[in-house]
């Protein structure tokens, strides 16, 4: 089963006034050891099913961010709590602060 990551920005677009996300600013800023919250769309070609799942920030870069998959999704095994994720601002819908 693979996945693909949902727009942050366009689901917000759908419903703007239920679906509230960060700000592009602070979607573009993350740094090593925050948190993002992604929406991850897992399909094996019969069946499709969407999660959000948290991810932790390891390294920024010029094509987006680098991070590891901190909790397991419910509906599959092909993806692990550990795994790396990269991803762009635009997929980002949350965002923990690291408090360190």
């Amino acid at each position: 089963m693979k996945y693909t990551l949902d727009s942050g920005v366009d689901a917000q677009a759908e419903s703007p006034e239920t679906f509230r996300i960060p700000s592009a600013n602070d979607r573009g800023s993350l740094g090593r050891g925050d948190f993002a919250k992604l929406i991850f769309r897992f399909s094996d070609g019969t069946r499709e099913f969407v999660e959000r799942m948290w991810v932790r920030v390891e390294a920024v870069g010029p094509e987006g961010y680098t991070g590891i998959l901190d909790n397991d999704p419910y509906n599959t095994r092909e993806i692990r709590g550990g795994a790396r994720v990269k991803f762009r601002a635009d997929h980002v819908i949350q965002i923990q602060r690291d408090a360190s």
